[in-house]
C-alpha cells in the first residue's frame, strides 16, 4: 500500500463515524461560510458546481435549494449512504473516491469548484489540488473555505475534541496565505487570492 492509499484509507475510517461537527444542520455559522463562499464564487444561478468534500451534504443541501445543479465529491461510503439518502437525486450527481483523482473518474470538466473545510484532511495537498485542478476548465473558478491553520484555537480544538485526531488533519498547519499560495500555484491554479473573515473555532 502506497503512503497515498494509507491516507485515503485512514481518512475513510476517521469520518465513518460521521461526527456532530459535520451534520447537515444550517447553523448560523454554516449559512455564514456558504453566502462568504457563493459570493466568491460568482456563479450564475442554474451553473453546475463541483463540490469537494460533500460530508453528509450540509452545504449541498443550500446549493440544491438555490437552483444549482451539483456534482458531489466525497470519499467516505458512510457519508455518501446518508448523502444519498438525505438529498433528493434530482440536479445531484454524487462522486465517491480519492478527489485527487477526478479528473481521471470523470470526463466532465466543470467551471465552478467548491469545497468547505476539506483541503485542510489533504496529506498531499498540492497533488490532490493539482487533481482537482484536472478536473475544471481552463476557465475554472474554485472557492474553498478553511480554518486558519496558524490560529492556535483550533489546534486547542483538535486537541479537545474526543473525535478529532491531527493524524486526521495532517494539512491544518499548511493553511496559511504563504503555504496554500504555494500549494495553489504549484497545482495549475492561476493568480490564487486568499482572504481572511472570523476569528475563532465554531464552539466558541
Amino acid at each position: 500500500m502506497t503512503s497515498r492509499e494509507a491516507d485515503l484509507a485512514w481518512q475513510r475510517r476517521y469520518f465513518s463515524t460521521s461526527p456532530e461537527s459535520i451534520r447537515a444542520v444550517a447553523t448560523p455559522y454554516v449559512v455564514r461560510h456558504f453566502g462568504e463562499a457563493m459570493r466568491r464564487l460568482g456563479a450564475p444561478k442554474g451553473s453546475h458546481l463541483l463540490e469537494i468534500g460533500s460530508g453528509e451534504g450540509r452545504y449541498t443541501r443550500m446549493m440544491l435549494e438555490q437552483g444549482f445543479a451539483v456534482t458531489a465529491n466525497e470519499l467516505s461510503p458512510v457519508l455518501v449512504a446518508r448523502l444519498r439518502a438525505q438529498l433528493p437525486a434530482e440536479r445531484l450527481r454524487v462522486v465517491e473516491g480519492d478527489a485527487g483523482s477526478l479528473g481521471e473518474v470523470s470526463s466532465e470538466r466543470f467551471r465552478w469548484t467548491l469545497g468547505f473545510f476539506v483541503l485542510h484532511h489533504f496529506a498531499e495537498l498540492t497533488d490532490t489540488l493539482a487533481g482537482i485542478r484536472r478536473a475544471m476548465t481552463r476557465d475554472g473558478r474554485a472557492v474553498f473555505i478553511e480554518p486558519f491553520g496558524l490560529n492556535p484555537l483550533y489546534a486547542l480544538q483538535v486537541a479537545l475534541t474526543p473525535h478529532m485526531r491531527f493524524s486526521g488533519e495532517p494539512a491544518l498547519f499548511q493553511m496559511n496565505p504563504r503555504a496554500l499560495r504555494r500549494a495553489f500555484l504549484a497545482a495549475g491554479f492561476a493568480s490564487p487570492t486568499i482572504e481572511k473573515f472570523g476569528h475563532l473555532p465554531p464552539r466558541l
